[in-house]
């Protein structure tokens, strides 16, 4: 997802980059969570302890939603339209544009320039492909 997101981004113009920027403040919704979570905790960490909590925490929420993804696949076949497409596009609304918000991790949707979205669109997208990709490959490995 991540060099998706990446790839996105770079084609994006530097004056888009820039009101990005400024809007979020520097900081992505992951070092915002890896602060919140330090500031609960008492945590003083280093700079690159910070950045290991922020990424560890990205990827602990993308792992769990891949769980969840498989449970709900398993009981409904449904689920996987698209083949990870469709669970891609709700992860993307679910978290992106109504969570990361209303627990104080980003701002307001409304607040982005619509290149925003749909990189995150986009990457979530793709990180819904791959994990319907390796659900399938776990689950029927001589397929492939």
């Amino acid at each position: 997802m991540g060099k998706a997101t990446t790839c996105f981004w770079e084609g994006e113009s530097a004056s888009s980059q820039a009101k990005y920027k400024k809007m979020r403040g520097a900081k992505y919704v992951p070092d915002r969570a890896a602060e919140k979570l330090e500031k609960l905790t008492g945590l003083h960490p280093s700079k690159e302890q910070h950045q290991m909590i922020a990424q560890t925490n990205h990827w602990a929420v993308g792992i769990k939603a891949g769980i969840v993804y498989s449970l709900f696949k398993r009981q409904n076949r449904k689920v996987a339209t698209g083949h990870g497409l469709l669970f891609g596009a709700a992860f993307s609304a679910l978290f992106d544009e109504g969570l990361t918000s209303l627990v104080g991790l980003a701002e307001p949707p409304q607040k982005y320039q619509w290149q925003a979205h749909a990189r995150g669109l986009f990457g979530h997208l793709v990180y819904g492909v791959i994990a319907d990709t390796v659900f399938n490959l776990l689950e029927h490995p001589k397929l492939y």
